[in-house]
């Protein structure tokens, strides 16, 4: 199971987010079943690539570029990534598409962390702030996000790039409160059902998926609960959470403890 953070721009100091990473690892130390990665500020990756190195937190990076250099004022090479210690790294995260355009470039940036042996995962959701009930728009918007990110991939090459595809419903990011169980059930059963028609059983069969969106210590165990032991909510594709702004904080070790 994996339980990923990513911080954001929540902490701002370097001492409190190298005293973070340090316990994060503390937290992490006992924990037989639970595979914790964290995605700390760009500018920290070496130095919390230190603090990670050699222990059980894996270092991931909150984006991935779509090239491997050149004219990119404020971008960042996936060469640098992996000298950090890089393993995973966020794409087309809301935030990341609402404030940077980073939806146009999806396929290249999974291009980019397959060839570099990054392990990419992808965002997807409804629109932000937006509670969309039908499911028929539910799966076009899904649809949308997808299937322009995977154009070209066949599941057998994303499979053995191990890409992850983390749902978080709009209507939740940034809240405290996830989603309506029913509505994530059915959320996971449209990527299955969209990955299925466009040739991709592999990946709808086999592909990890995590879920995002008010996840933290006092509502993992009232979705994780939603697991076991019938695993109805998705089946075996259910590999753990993407955990926002709560991880920031101490909330995000109390999450391995209570998980």
């Amino acid at each position: 199971w994996w339980l990923i953070g990513n911080p954001k721009v929540e902490q701002t100091r370097q001492s409190e987010i190298l005293e973070h990473a340090r316990d994060i690892v503390k937290g992490a130390q006992d924990l037989e079943s639970i595979a914790v990665g964290y995605a700390p500020l760009a500018e920290l990756l070496f130095p919390v690539g230190e603090i990670f190195k050699g222990g059980p937190v894996g270092l991931g990076s909150q984006r991935i570029p779509w090239d491997t250099g050149g004219l990119h004022t404020g971008g960042t090479s996936p060469v640098i990534l992996k000298e950090a210690g890089v393993i995973f790294g966020l794409i087309g995260h809301r935030e990341a598409r609402d404030d940077f355009g980073e939806g146009a470039h999806l396929n290249k940036q999974i291009k980019i962390a397959i060839d570099y042996g990054i392990i990419p995962i992808l965002c997807c959701g409804e629109p932000k702030g937006s509670l969309v009930e039908s499911e028929a728009v539910r799966e076009k918007d899904l649809e949308a996000e997808l299937i322009t990110a995977l154009e070209g991939f066949t599941g057998q090459e994303l499979l053995q790039g191990q890409l992850t595809i983390a749902y978080e419903p709009g209507h939740v990011i940034g809240l405290d409160q996830p989603a309506d169980m029913g509505y994530i059930r059915s959320g996971f059963s449209l990527i299955k059902r969209i990955l299925i028609k466009h040739n991709l059983e592999g990946l709808a069969k086999k592909g990890r998926l995590l879920y995002g969106g008010g996840v933290n210590s006092e509502t993992i165990q009232q979705v994780w609960s939603l697991d076991r032991p019938t695993r109805v909510f998705s089946g075996e594709n259910w590999a753990g959470f993407l955990v926002g702004r709560a991880s920031a904080s101490p909330d995000f070790i109390d999450m391995m403890e209570k998980w």
